[in-house]
């Protein structure tokens, strides 16, 4: 099982890109984030609450916190197991005997398995497993539990049980500071006129922004080129 396990962390992940808490900007959610880092700070406590559901757009970063999760309880020593549960065909429902085990259960997407009635089923039993052994679990999805389209009603009910927070979408403005945070992060020198041009002519997709800032990021020490407008111009074929 710990194959199993470890297998669902992006243990490949470049230095500067391995998502963690403290390169997530918090941007309007910083009120989430502070309830979720209490949560965890809180963990060990046998009377603290064990289960958190965090919803929101698929471009919040929902996926970015529940890996950074991972790698917190990791790097504490404990053990942490990231299923994101839209790659449900790859395994089998064997791939929760075990998980009682965990110190951190992340399950990412639970509306991907709103058409599978056995899955849900295995994950409203691991849940049911987790809390009765006090151990702490957290979900995301993209609807508050009560109208999220999974079949199973006790699994819809089980969702609202602990703590559950909504992750605002990020307007423009917002994406143009949480770019410039993660370029910050990285050390990239990127002007907001520059980050306002990708926007423009490109993508206002978050995880497509990320993906070219990265792009940026790597062209540019590779080039020994800075970051101009004319520059993206001719990486980007604009």
């Amino acid at each position: 099982m710990s194959e199993i396990i470890y297998k669902q962390l992006p243990l490949n992940f470049g230095e500067s890109t391995i998502p963690t808490l403290d390169n997530f900007w918090p941007g309007p959610n910083a009120p989430v984030i502070h309830e979720l880092d209490l949560f965890l700070k809180q963990i060990q406590n046998a009377q603290s609450e064990k289960c958190f559901y965090l919803w929101g757009s698929g471009e919040t970063g929902l996926s970015h916190l529940l890996q950074a999760i991972c790698f917190h309880t990791q790097e504490t020593g404990k053990l942490a197991a990231y299923l994101p549960l839209e790659q449900y065909n790859d395994w089998s429902l064997e791939c929760f005997d075990g998980l009682d085990e965990v110190d951190m259960l992340c399950l990412d997407n639970i509306e991907a398995i709103a058409s599978e009635p056995n899955w849900q089923e295995a994950v409203f039993d691991c849940f049911n497993r987790r809390r009765e052994a006090n151990r702490a679990i957290i979900i995301t999805g993209h609807a508050a539990p009560a109208v999220t389209n999974l079949s199973l009603p006790d699994l819809k009910s089980r969702l609202s049980w602990g703590l559950v927070f909504e992750l605002k979408a990020l307007s423009d403005d917002d994406k143009v500071s949480m770019l410039q945070f993660r370029a910050e992060k990285s050390g990239l020198i990127i002007s907001q006129d520059s980050i306002k041009f990708i926007m423009h002519h490109c993508s206002r997709n978050t995880k497509i922004l990320i993906g070219m800032l990265k792009k940026l990021e790597e062209s540019s020490l590779m080039m020994q080129r800075k970051i101009t407008i004319p520059f993206i111009k001719e990486l980007f074929n604009i």
